[in-house]
């Protein structure tokens, strides 16, 4: 036996190869657009071409996880998603036909309308959006061209393995608790039973294995969790130590997309007690356990012994954006580099330079030489000391300063300011002086977004702690940041346009996006 996994580069797919190389049996998994080692690239459009890597690699069952799910697309573009959702799976079976393959296709419980729970697989379908629509199709398709077929189906799937909290249903609304600053609401109406796909893939491989009859459909869904996407989000903030600041949507929810209200699926053919499942609590803990850390108060003690914080300066403690940039401006300006150069330099436009490719780089750019280039920031660190006596501290930075000098948590302010410059602002505002672990531009060689100088932080001043938490405020910032740790705040102004670069930046990160430093704490 040999099997192809169709989409193994996705959110199911990964984990489905990963079971079957675990329980030894033979497989090769494909990709559209993200390669991985030992995967082919498949051109699901052509029938011919399907057929041909089923003969090359000896394929006898093939598992199609090719799907777009995602509610805007199937809504808004039906080509698209009649291509991936119907048309793939309707080649792949042709393909499977002609070479006598076993097709396993995984299908949905929005074929249901969620009006008569619980359905069983001869229960009459009535899609209610276009993604159960076109899946109910496929399977018609798989039905009507494969000789040997078995169709599954099942409720929303989750892992801990995906690559990012977008990449499935569940974990995004996650997303809505790690972004502390926009308020949000949630459906408390629907009835979701989630899926811990590596669950399901135990469940896959009894299929493939062949030790249920073919040709017939099954439902496979956890029988013990039934929750509403509030009630997950209360359980992701429990878990996180944060507040629940989502509000509940406890009518039917009415923003233009009709959602079956619950899909309870159920199957006589087999006994599904006979499976393990995942308690969802469990498993949304396994997906968050990157962004966890004890829960801290800024009066307490308790747990500051495995912490290790690691603290941008500019614009995360510090005030100081607007006082770089009148100083860049200065300096570019007093070498005749004009501030109306084409580049527009504009206090906006150096923040998008910040949370793009970063001064240094802008510099070398506009400046033709590393020389030239290095006698502006030297102009510009003289500007910085001279005007620092308005420099302030970010809003409640004296509060986390405080906490962190007087319980003894240890740190590093890791900057891309020269020692110079810090020192003029320790001059105006001392607080600064309780922080005693500081990586300054002179200690490293490579400016964010590389890595190197929040992992020499470490290196010099990390002792062990288990938790260590990352605050940053720019694109290049978090890029750097992230070499160093998982559990990462975003520091964003409460005013912050939503279009803004670095806001859109965040939205789209496994990060807390905050605009105080008390978020740690709630």
């Amino acid at each position: 036996m040999k099997v192809l996994v169709c989409g193994a580069s996705g959110l199911l797919g990964r984990d489905l190869c990963r079971h079957l190389q675990n329980q030894h049996i033979e497989y090769i998994g494909t990709y559209a657009s993200r390669p991985f080692d030992k995967g082919i690239q498949v051109n699901f459009e052509n029938t011919k071409e399907i057929t041909r890597v089923m003969m090359e690699h000896n394929i006898t069952v093939c598992v199609n996880c090719i799907v777009e799910r995602q509610v805007d697309t199937c809504e808004n573009n039906w080509s698209v998603t009649k291509k991936i959702n119907i048309d793939v799976a309707a080649n792949i079976a042709k393909a499977c036909s002609i070479l006598n393959v076993h097709m396993v296709h995984i299908s949905t419980d929005y074929v249901f309308d969620g009006k008569k729970a619980p359905y069983h697989p001869d229960s009459e379908t009535n899609p209610l959006q276009n993604y159960g629509i076109s899946k109910l199709i496929s399977e018609n398709r798989v039905t009507n061209y494969a000789k040997h077929y078995t169709i599954v189906r099942v409720p929303v799937l989750y892992t801990d393995t995906a690559e990012t909290l977008d990449e499935n249903a569940v974990t995004l609304i996650g997303k809505k608790v790690l972004n502390r600053i926009s308020p949000t609401k949630e459906d408390n109406y629907s009835v979701r039973r989630p899926n811990y796909i590596p669950d399901f893939c135990a469940f896959l491989s009894d299929i493939v294995q062949d030790k249920y009859e073919r040709n017939h459909s099954y439902h496979f869904n956890n029988p013990y969790d039934n929750v509403t996407k509030y009630e997950m989000a209360t359980m992701i903030s429990e878990y996180l130590n944060k507040d629940n600041h989502i509000l509940p949507i406890d009518e039917e929810p009415n923003d233009g997309v009709d959602r079956p209200r619950d899909t309870y699926l159920m199957d006589n053919k087999y006994h599904i007690i006979q499976y393990v499942f995942t308690p969802l609590k469990e498993g949304l803990e396994r997906c968050f356990q990157k962004l966890w850390h004890p829960p801290l108060n800024f009066t307490s003690e308790e747990h500051t012994r495995d912490i290790f914080f690691l603290l941008d300066l500019d614009g995360t403690l510090l005030d100081s954006d607007k006082l770089h940039y009148e100083a860049y401006k200065r300096a570019l300006k007093e070498c005749y580099i004009s501030p109306t150069h084409p580049d527009q330099f504009t206090l906006e436009n150096f923040n998008d330079i910040i949370n793009s490719e970063g001064m240094d780089a802008y510099l070398y750019r506009v400046c033709k030489s590393e020389s030239f280039a290095k006698t502006v920031k030297n102009l510009k660190t003289e500007y910085m000391r001279a005007e620092s006596g308005t420099i302030a501290l970010m809003p409640d930075a004296d509060a986390l300063i405080h906490y962190i000098h007087t319980y003894k948590i240890n740190h590093a302010v890791v900057t891309n300011t020269s020692r110079k410059i810090v020192d003029a602002f320790m001059k105006r505002q001392p607080k600064l002086r309780l922080l005693e672990n500081w990586i300054t531009r002179e200690d490293y060689e490579n400016p964010k977004p590389d890595g190197e100088c929040f992992l020499l932080g470490l290196k010099k001043f990390h002792k062990g702690e288990t938790h260590i938490i990352g605050v940053e405020n720019t694109v290049n910032g978090h890029r750097s940041l992230q070499h160093a740790t998982q559990c990462i705040y975003m520091m964003m102004d409460k005013n912050v346009a939503p279009e803004s670069k670095a806001y859109v930046y965040a939205q789209k990160q496994d990060v807390y996006i905050i605009d105080s430093f008390y978020s740690l704490c709630k």
